[in-house]
């Protein structure tokens, strides 16, 4: 099935796959929504992943911090007189260190990697869709921006009505 919509001289096909149906306003012409064959709106999965990854990474990060962190700065602070004097032994003091304060490390780094991929998918989508605001929100407040888009934010491009476009 097949729709045509025409604005100022460019034509527009909108094609519906089995058991999609479209879903318009009064005239039909403005805010196309499409409905899977359960006739419910079809979820955005990329939202949901950044929302996820958004959380995972604050989790793995606030875990890396609260748990994890005294066990790191001290160990830091014994290889402190070694990392000041240069000496050659300072990257031994600083990697064989405790377990707690590896595990601390291995958890930041592994919030970082989240928080980035969570960050970038946010970007990407939010440019993709031409929602600039949520862009800046994204860019700025990562990973809370992201999360914040992935829970609040619109998952299409602003929609553009159609109406009187044609009369010109």
């Amino acid at each position: 099935m097949a729709r045509e919509v025409t604005a100022q001289g460019t034509r527009l096909t909108i094609y519906l796959t089995p058991g999609m149906q479209s879903c318009g306003g009064e005239s039909g012409n403005d805010r196309q929504m499409f409905r899977g064959p359960t006739g419910r709106k079809r979820l955005d999965r990329m939202k949901l992943i950044i929302a996820l990854l958004s959380i995972a990474a604050m989790v793995l990060l606030g875990i890396a911090f609260v748990q994890y962190g005294p066990a790191f700065a001290a160990q830091a602070q014994a290889c402190q007189p070694l990392i000041n004097s240069n000496s050659p032994q300072a990257t031994g003091c600083l990697t064989s260190g405790s377990q707690a304060a590896t595990t601390g490390l291995v958890l930041y780094l592994a919030g970082v990697a989240v928080a980035l991929l969570a960050w970038l998918l946010g970007l990407v989508k939010t440019a993709h869709i031409r929602r600039w605001f949520w862009f800046v929100v994204v860019f700025l407040l990562s990973p809370l921006g992201s999360l914040l888009y992935g829970v609040l934010g619109p998952s299409s491009r602003p929609h553009v009505s159609l109406r009187g476009v044609a009369e010109g």
